[in-house]
């Protein structure tokens, strides 16, 4: 994606350049309305991990222009889930007429896919840090750490679980119980399933990696992780991966999108297919607003704080059907949100 100087004036800012800033920096360029993305001053590479998409993911992966990154991936299969500890569960796929269960995908490869698609629409980007916003809606103005300013009619954040930008526009963000993953890739073969497993005070679940080996994901609290972690693991980072929402996750002016809106525990498995699709509703509605429609950004909050309701109101019911006295599967069991 090209790089421009800072000083710059756009339509529509996103900050954040993740799955969901790029699928909304897509919707809008089709529209023909202006994107200039915000990546940070020193990029962080993107992991080369496996990312699971459910079977639903082929339709909007195709609507943003990469559906070709399927030809990349593993199809799963099934999920193999030992929760309980006292056997093992088997959910097969659909019939081969039916939507798969879904797919393994590089995330490193989805996101080249991704920038490619934004760029040849002519998105383009600038490196800076974030330090102030001021302005109002229709004339915003974004100042970096280094002393520029970017200029915007609208704004976005996709920034993640920080919500950089719209805390500094007022919104709050409330957080569930500690939850930390680490991620790592084993070079052992792995079959093409979703395996998921319960362990003492904690959980873990792999992935066939596109490219070979297997994506192991660990979640536990920060102590655990401290005591337990794998020799394999130990250079991989630790991340946050708790349940998180922000209020209001629109303004006058701005929205928020991914994980800044909406995070969710990685036992639901809609954290990249949440990115896509709300990342595409939202760089839609942003698009109406700057086309003189802001109806939309209402529909889009509507439709978002639905899918974070439905989704955080299923976690605990996960965790409740272990039974396990131990703090760790209590906490999650009941899921209460913190202010942040």
């Amino acid at each position: 994606m090209a790089l421009v100087q800072a000083n710059q004036a756009t339509h529509v800012l996103i900050a954040g350049r993740g799955p969901a800033g790029l699928a909304a920096a897509i919707a809008l360029a089709e529209r023909g309305i202006e994107v200039l993305t915000l990546a940070p001053a020193t990029p962080i590479p993107a992991l080369s991990r496996a990312e699971m998409l459910p079977g639903a993911a082929r339709a909007i992966l195709q609507r943003l222009g990469v559906g070709d990154i399927l030809t990349q991936s593993v199809t799963l299969q099934g999920l193999r889930q030992n929760w309980k500890g006292s056997h093992l569960e088997l959910h097969e796929a659909l019939p081969a007429a039916a939507l798969p269960v879904g797919w393994s995908l590089d995330r490193r490869a989805l996101h080249s896919a991704l920038q490619d698609r934004a760029a040849a629409l002519g998105v383009t980007s600038v490196q800076g840090r974030l330090r102030r916003i001021s302005g109002a809606p229709g004339q915003w103005n974004v100042h970096l750490s280094d002393g520029s300013k970017l200029t915007a009619r609208f704004l976005i954040d996709a920034t993640g679980r920080a919500a950089a930008l719209a805390r500094r526009l007022g919104a709050k963000t409330q957080q569930g119980p500690p939850l930390l993953a680490r991620v790592w890739t084993d070079p052992g073969a792995a079959p093409p399933f979703l395996e998921v497993e319960a362990q003492a005070a904690g959980w873990r679940y792999s992935l066939p990696h596109p490219a070979g080996g297997t994506s192991i994901g660990w979640l536990a609290q920060a102590e655990t992780h401290q005591r337990q972690g794998a020799a394999t693991a130990a250079t991989a980072p630790l991340v946050d991966a708790r349940n998180r929402r922000l209020s209001p996750l629109a303004g006058p002016g701005w929205l928020a999108v991914g994980d800044a809106a909406m995070a969710f525990d990685p036992i639901a498995s809609q954290g990249c297919f949440n990115a896509l699709s709300g990342g595409f509703l939202a760089g839609n509605a942003a698009a109406d607003a700057c086309q003189g429609s802001p109806d939309n950004i209402a529909i889009y909050c509507l439709l978002a704080e639905r899918t974070g309701q439905h989704t955080h109101q299923r976690i605990p019911g996960q965790y409740a059907s272990r039974q396990d006295p131990h703090p760790f599967w209590q906490d999650r069991s009941r899921q209460t949100f913190a202010a942040r």
